[in-house]
């Protein structure tokens, strides 16, 4: 993403999720920066809210961990479903990420898991985090398939809303189907 500061242009990484979030071009926007410095170059990480800047942070502490593997890493997990899977210890959630196989992601978690608390403060103010079972796996398949990560909240929001528990996991993602956008 390039964005302009009076009249200064700056390459900004950015998770696809915020880019979903972005308003629309020549639009005021505030983005918490990360600034990564290497010998051969400075690049910039940019997030809607503090708190993934925060878990983005976190994240690229882990051995193993760079801000590229971070960045995919929430753009492909939200902060609440990144916690989620944290929390249940779900390297199946963590190994749908391009670049992070299942011997990352058990790093990840156990990296992660001491500072729980820490984290479920960060996943994301105004998202409720999403509940363990079901809608988790629900949530992976749908990004899985391509689609836009908000859309992919909204539907996953309104199958948990519309379902019964009895529903087989064919079931919500037949539904969730029907309702994305």
């Amino acid at each position: 993403m390039l964005l302009d500061v009076n009249g200064v242009g700056y390459d900004i990484h950015v998770p696809e999720t915020a880019c979903q979030d972005l308003p629309q071009a020549g639009s005021t926007v505030t983005l918490y920066i990360h600034t990564h410095v290497r010998e051969d170059e400075i690049t910039l990480f940019g997030f809607i809210r503090p708190s993934d800047r925060d878990l983005f942070r976190r994240l690229i502490r882990i051995h193993g961990i760079g801000p590229k593997i971070g960045l995919a890493i929430l753009s492909h997990l939200p902060g609440p479903a990144l916690v989620g899977a944290v929390a249940q210890g779900r390297t199946a959630a963590l190994t749908t990420v391009p670049g992070v196989g299942k011997k990352t992601a058990e790093r990840i978690i156990l990296e992660l898991r001491d500072k729980l608390a820490e984290l479920e403060g960060l996943a994301a103010p105004g998202h409720e985090p999403r509940p363990a079972g079901e809608t988790d796996d629900l949530f992976i398949a749908l990004r899985n398939l391509g689609f836009r990560p908000s859309a992919v909240e909204k539907a996953v929001r309104e199958v948990r809303r519309q379902a019964g528990p009895e529903m087989s996991f064919q079931d919500l993602l037949r539904m969730a189907l029907t309702l994305i956008e």
